[in-house]
């Protein structure tokens, strides 16, 4: 097995329950794309991303493997709350958001990726489960 190297980390420190407009305009020093439609868990996903290729350029058939313990836990809570407490049918959106795998869609679509993307929920071992995956 060849060596792994790491090559970039980034890191944000926000509130938890901040405004959202905050890490979008966190995000506008990356990129001028609008999010629109992206939640929390997205953002974040962009925005470590963002931080770590700055404003390089990655090769179309790069990768995008991103790991969490949990998940969307946020958007997924709100769905339920929806269809549990206010008993209506969720956002469309809101659905949608409730895959973890669409950080790893709207992260290759900002970076105009064409390789595989993929995400990987694995409480306590989700850094460790990615790596396995690069064997």
């Amino acid at each position: 097995m060849s060596g792994l190297y790491i090559h970039s980390a980034s890191a944000y420190i926000g509130e938890a329950n901040a405004d959202i407009a905050l890490l979008k305009e966190e995000i506008r020093r990356y990129t001028q794309e609008n999010f629109r439609r992206g939640n929390r868990f997205i953002l974040l996903s962009l925005l470590g991303a963002r931080q770590c290729i700055q404003h390089r350029s990655l090769q179309a058939d790069t990768a995008v493997y991103l790991t969490t313990e949990h998940g969307n836990l946020g958007e997924t809570a709100a769905v339920l709350d929806e269809i549990y407490t206010a008993h209506s049918l969720p956002k469309p959106f809101g659905f949608i958001n409730t895959m973890s795998g669409t950080a790893a869609f709207y992260l290759a679509q900002n970076l105009g990726l064409r390789g595989r993307n993929i995400i990987v929920s694995s409480q306590h071992v989700c850094f460790e489960r990615g790596l396995e995956l690069l064997n």
